[in-house]
């Protein structure tokens, strides 16, 4: 198989505080990758460096061998995503709505 996605000695954290030193990890392309620790080991930061959410202190992400600091923001969007553990739309808003809008054209975006 394939490593499309690939962390090299990333250094994560905020606020002046480490949480994770010198990771590098490679996610196979078409497989099912499970991420588990205890709390606030990094989980929730690694998944955000791997999409560029969060920029890592040091170290570098890689997708299909280029740095994902040089790919334009549409241009990652259409080959990653990332689903958070909590909302970030409003509570009145569902799903659909939120994914389909009343009112806007659709057009293919990649």
């Amino acid at each position: 198989m394939n490593h499309r996605l690939r962390a090299s000695h990333l250094t994560l954290g905020y606020d002046h505080k480490i949480i994770a030193d010198d990771l590098s990890v490679e996610i196979l392309d078409g497989a099912f990758t499970v991420i588990v620790g205890s709390n606030a080991c990094g989980k929730s930061k690694l998944l955000r460096a791997l999409c560029l959410l969060l920029k890592p202190s040091a170290g570098e992400v890689f997708l299909d061998g280029k740095s994902i600091s040089r790919f334009a923001t549409k241009a990652l969007a259409c080959e990653l995503g990332l689903l958070l553990q909590t909302s970030i739309m409003p509570d009145n808003i569902t799903p659909w709505r939120r994914w389909f809008p009343v009112g806007v054209t659709h057009t293919k975006a990649c």
